[in-house]
């Protein structure tokens, strides 16, 4: 087994009520992971600007690119 390195990360989140698409400013994963190690399990930060998000209520999907 290999570690896989992570090329880039998206957050997208749309407001149930709005349609209103949260950017990176309101919402990001932490940039400090640059490396998924091979057969563990690990955290990676979701990062919330709390005062730039809407009222609403949201659905999530968090993408990830990844290389072998």
């Amino acid at each position: 087994m290999v570690s896989v390195n992570i090329l880039n990360t998206a957050v997208v989140v749309e407001g149930d009520f709005t349609g209103y698409q949260l950017n990176n400013q309101a919402i990001s994963l932490s940039q400090d992971i640059k490396t998924l190690p091979a057969n563990q399990i690990i955290s990676i930060p979701l990062i919330l600007g709390r005062s730039v998000i809407p009222p609403d209520q949201y659905n999530r999907h968090i993408q990830n690119s990844i290389i072998l």
